[in-house]
């Protein structure tokens, strides 16, 4: 993205927002005093669904350029670069179904969209399949939220008298470490007793025991992407035009996923 913003002549601007909606809202209203060309931003969701949508649209209308990343607001029209995420969810749900896993469980964040979406398109097949996911294996976490209540949440799964699924997909990488740190602590292998498959490919995945089975996200090109269609939308301002490009995701291999010896029978 920068290197894209830079061979133009301009200079790049980074915020970080925490994932605080009140934090995002003083960032974009500083950029608009300072009078910015336009914004590429990865939007926060607040409770109840509050966001700060309406701001960026009158930014917008004052001629700032907006594109958002990996992230979309619903009812609202942006020019957008995003992950189709659903599909990639369907996708990660797939790749544990082809290696003979029926007993599946999900581990996302519940107030963050795309990773809401991944749940979505995981849960989609496994029903489409005959095999939906178990209440106590659907587990909703609060997303940036502190790792020690993380844990809480996934020991409780753990200390369950209940049967436990035979694979996870989890909606980042991040989670997927946590989850597999807690498996080890209640003495439970991965991929051994439990295969693991997450989101983002990032260097957590590359770099994790075992190395983590992850759905690719292709971050650089989607931000080199994101900034050429800024860059559009900023010297073409008198023909103005929307567009919202999704990206495919694919499985990216490694050791994270066994194999079942047969398929499972339901639990």
């Amino acid at each position: 993205c920068n290197r894209v913003i830079q061979r133009e002549g301009y200079s790049l601007l980074i915020h970080e927002s925490w994932d605080d909606l009140n934090v995002e809202r003083a960032l974009l209203e500083e950029l608009r005093d300072k009078r910015v060309d336009g914004i590429i931003i990865t939007p926060v969701e607040g409770g109840g669904g509050e966001t700060n949508a309406y701001l960026l649209a009158e930014m917008e209308q004052e001629g700032v350029s907006i594109v958002l990343l990996d992230n979309e607001y619903e009812g609202h029209d942006f020019t957008s670069v995003v992950l189709d995420d659903e599909e990639a969810g369907a996708k990660a749900a797939s790749y544990l179904w082809q290696k003979g896993h029926r007993n599946i469980g999900i581990l996302y964040s519940e107030n963050y969209r795309p990773k809401v979406l991944r749940r979505e398109g995981a849960m989609r097949f496994l029903e489409e399949m005959g095999r939906p996911v178990r209440p106590e294996w659907l587990i909703g976490i609060e997303g940036q939220t502190s790792p020690r209540r993380t844990y809480g949440q996934i020991r409780s799964l753990f200390r369950s008298e209940l049967r436990l699924p035979s694979a996870m997909v989890c909606s980042s990488d991040d989670e997927a470490l946590m989850f597999m740190y807690q498996a080890r602590r209640h003495g439970i292998g991965v991929p051994d007793d439990l295969s693991v498959i997450s989101f983002d490919n990032s260097d957590l995945a590359r770099f994790s025991h075992p190395r983590l089975t992850s759905m690719n996200h292709p971050s650089e090109y989607m931000g080199e992407l994101a900034a050429t269609l800024l860059l559009n939308s900023i010297y073409r301002r008198d023909a103005p035009a929307r567009t919202r490009t999704v990206i495919a995701s694919s499985v990216i291999r490694r050791e994270s996923v066994r194999p079942r010896a047969s398929v499972e029978e339901p639990a």
